[in-house]
Parts: C-alpha cells; structure tokens; sequence
C-alpha cells in the first residue's frame, strides 16, 4: 500500500488492528484522526486495503473501519448490536500470546507496519 494510493499509507500509518475474526479485520483510528478514518473508508481506498490483505494472506477479509473507543468492539462493556456468526472465532484480545503468534495478526502488524499493545479501556463510571 502506499504506491498507487500515498494518502491511504499516510492514514494506515495512524491507524492500529483492533480485531481479527475468521473472515473480518477491525481497524481503529483514534477520534483525533477523524480526516484519516475518512480517507481509509473510502471504496477505492478499502479495496486496497483488502487486496493487500488477499495478496499477504491468500484469503478473503471483510474490513471494518472504526474509531478505537468504539463501544461495540471487542472487550467493550456494552453489549454488541450483533452477534457473531456459527462457526466464527474471534482472537481474543485478553490473550496477548495467542494474538501475537496467529498468523493473520502478524500480517495485520505487518501490513500497518504496527505492533501488538494491550489497551485499558477506562471503567464505565
């Protein structure tokens, strides 16, 4: 990503894996990157992503572009408007071990050129 689509690298670069489920990636942007968030959503720009996604892994994704304090993602103390899909798994994002060793999320750190952090959310009070 970056050659044909430069603004799309520059938008990457701010952004962090959320969650990996079998077949869908969660991208998060802080509410700060907000112009950023837009850039990545647009179809031009979410096909790129996923094509490199197909390229790296060999496998079809699903993209979900969000902002990181979501409520709904996983982890979150709200409860989710959907529920996942028979058969799907989610990496839980409790068990650094686990998510740091699965191969897609090591594509995922790769391919945003991140790393794997634990985030705290604050206590709903």
């Amino acid at each position: 990503i970056g050659k044909g689509v430069p603004m799309l690298k520059t938008a990457l670069a701010q952004a962090r894996p959320m969650s990996l489920s079998q077949d869908t990636l969660v991208v998060g942007f802080d509410r700060t990157m907000e112009f950023e968030k837009e850039v990545a959503e647009t179809p031009k720009n979410q096909e790129a992503i996923l094509a490199r996604l197909r390229e790296l892994t060999h496998r079809a994704f699903n993209l979900r572009i969000v902002f990181a304090d979501d409520p709904d993602l996983p982890g979150s103390e709200s409860v989710p408007h959907s529920t996942p899909k028979a058969g799907t798994a989610a990496v839980s994002l409790d068990d650094t071990a686990t998510f740091k060793n699965d191969p897609l999320i090591r594509k995922a750190v790769e391919l945003f050129k991140g790393e794997v952090v634990k985030v705290k959310r604050p206590k709903a009070g």
